[in-house]
């Protein structure tokens, strides 16, 4: 599915109000902005779905005929059947205000959810291929919350990726590590003696035969020496010296030579700034007594592994996803690759900014933000169930409600903006209860659902008729509407608006996935659903006169238990089952 149908909606009707604006010879340059004329509202909807609002259009005010007529124009081509619209009328607020055709809308969102399940929102697989690279900490490390949101960001990313019709590439290492987020043991070591990190695309070091591959390509050609910006160290050492025994690859590589970054980032029109490269990069050191530095080491070995893991598929590039404290030097790896081993394939970067906590002066390690979030939800199950429960339902529970609780929070803004994030042994901050507040409305929607289906299996109940048959027209509240067209129609939408940019043009760098999007919507959507599930009782009597709304009413629900579905499924997270 590529967009909602509120927006083929609205993409509608701006195509015909640009035709009538050109069928009466008027500048579009009158119109303050070429795209989104029309709005789509998100409040007061008993005034009209979607508006065309009046200052948007600067027409000739002096002459009202010809504005009236622009309006009966537009209404007249907008194919009221076609495009679920009901009615149309200006007021002195709007150019036009537009009411859809409710039950219309109810049918077709409640048929496609139905139809889609669980890709409803999704794209299918286009065949683009992206290549991931992951840096992570390696199981048993000790980990702090910078860490454990740059890991949260990448699960989220991969599955934003697949939900917008991409293929990820050398996913498993980073699924694998999510999934333990889940159980108590990945912050149980405190093992500082592993290594510091780890590289999802690294492969073993490239054999110095391969280094004096890529040398020679930097030394036997004095013209291609000075074309990729290399330069000895030492300034009094003249390039031609360097370049005086370049048949011999060893005396050669005995050089300590410069790598002018800054030269190959104006050369190649490369973006700096914004969306770009750092303003920072200069000359870095690639050969140091003729041995290759890390940073040559590592582009070397990236290359060797990118061209290894892509076993001949076609990708679409390769996204980096890295904390704010590796970004710079994997521009500065990607610049050096860039020049000297000739490779072609497209490459982004995502940062992921760290996390600081609230009157803190020394970071707390992930695994006590673990324990203290476990320790919070226990106490707070076992309040609401009481000591009766059964204890393994308890710790299931639990680890599900911890998981989703710091999940949630880690997500809770733009990946590259810093997390400012209260943790408190107790007393729960408010952010905390997001992602409990999140499974217990969807539990709450299952438990609903369940209990009809079980009074359908003793017969108190008929089974729930095809959506073709059930009257949507008995969805009269402004609160039924606003669930489906601001939450449940819309999460397509949304889902699309997750991967803005991928791989960037014009020599910009960096991918702009915004990886909050589904946080903030899950979180109104739960909002609304939660005050909607407390003010009407769905379930009525057995009685027939009462069946035709409840039935209604339950498509309803049906349909946003799945939106709910799908956005946990963005986001890793298992639903719990019952409350």
């Amino acid at each position: 599915m590529a967009s909602s149908i509120t927006q083929e909606i609205l993409q509608n009707i701006e195509l015909n109000f640009i035709a009538v604006l050109n069928s009466f010879a008027l500048d579009l340059n009158k119109i303050r902005s070429k795209s989104g004329i029309v709005r789509k509202k998100t409040r007061d909807l008993k005034s009209g779905d979607i508006i065309i609002p009046a200052g948007c259009v600067q027409l000739d005010n002096d002459n009202p005929l010809q504005v009236a007529e622009i309006r009966e124009t537009l209404i007249s081509m907008l194919a009221f059947d076609k495009n679920c619209i009901q009615n149309a009328k200006f007021d002195e607020f709007s150019f036009l205000a537009i009411y859809l055709d409710r039950s219309k809308i109810f049918k077709t969102v409640f048929s496609e959810v139905g139809c889609q399940g669980s890709a409803y929102g999704f794209q299918t697989p286009s065949g683009r291929n992206i290549l991931l690279h992951a840096p992570n900490k390696l199981k048993g490390c000790s980990m702090f919350l910078s860490d454990l949101r740059l890991l949260v960001v990448q699960s989220h990313v991969i599955r934003l990726l697949e939900a917008n019709g991409y293929t990820v590439l050398h996913k498993n290492k980073v699924e694998e590590i999510s999934r333990d987020l889940d159980i108590t043991e990945l912050l149980d070591s405190t093992d500082d003696s592993s290594p510091a990190a780890t590289t999802e695309i690294n492969s073993k070091p490239p054999s110095s035969s391969q280094f004096m591959d890529s040398l020679k390509k930097l030394s036997l050609d004095p013209d291609e020496s000075k074309r990729l910006a290399i330069e000895p160290e030492d300034a009094s050492v003249s390039t031609d010296d360097c370049q005086a025994n370049a048949t011999d690859q060893h005396e050669a590589s005995s050089k300590n030579l410069m790598l002018n970054l800054k030269r190959i980032i104006y050369d190649k029109d490369l973006r700096v700034g914004k969306d770009g490269y750092s303003k920072n990069i200069n000359k870095v050191k690639i050969f140091e007594d003729g041995t290759p530095t890390p940073l040559l080491k590592d582009a070397l070995i990236e290359s060797e592994a990118v061209t290894s893991l892509t076993h001949g598929q076609i990708t679409c590039g390769c996204l980096h996803i890295v904390p704010q404290s590796q970004s710079y030097r994997q521009q500065q790896i990607r610049l050096i690759r860039l020049v000297l081993l000739d490779q072609s394939f497209s490459e982004s970067q995502i940062v992921v900014g760290s996390v600081i906590q609230k009157g803190k002066t020394v970071p707390d390690s992930a695994q006590s933000f673990y324990r203290a979030r476990y320790q919070q939800m226990k106490e707070a199950s076992e309040m609401r169930y009481g000591p009766d429960i059964d204890a393994s339902e308890i710790v299931r529970r639990v680890n599900l409600l911890t998981s989703a609780s710091i999940k949630v929070d880690l997500l809770g803004n733009d990946s590259h903006n810093e997390l400012h994030l209260e943790v408190a042994e107790t007393d729960r901050p408010a952010e905390s209860r997001l992602g409990s507040f999140i499974l217990y409305n969807t539990a709450r929607v299952a438990a609903l659902l369940n209990q009809f289906n079980e009074k359908v299996s003793k017969g108190f109940y008929p089974p729930l008729p095809p959506v073709d048959e059930v009257n949507f027209a008995l969805l009269r509240e402004e609160e039924d509407w606003e669930l489906v067209f601001l939450f449940i129609a819309e999460f397509p939408t949304i889902v699309k608006q997750t991967v803005e940019v991928v791989f960037p043009k014009d020599g910009k760098y960096l991918a702009k996935i915004h990886t909050h999007k589904i946080t903030k919507f899950l979180e109104s959507f739960c909002k609304c659903l939660s005050a909607h599930y407390s003010r009407y009782h769905i379930l009525s009597g057995n009685e027939e006169h009462l069946l035709p709304v409840m039935y209604a009413r339950l498509y309803l629900m049906r349909s946003a238990h799945r939106v709910l579905l799908n956005c946990l499924h963005l986001l890793d997270i298992d639903a719990l089952s019952q409350l």
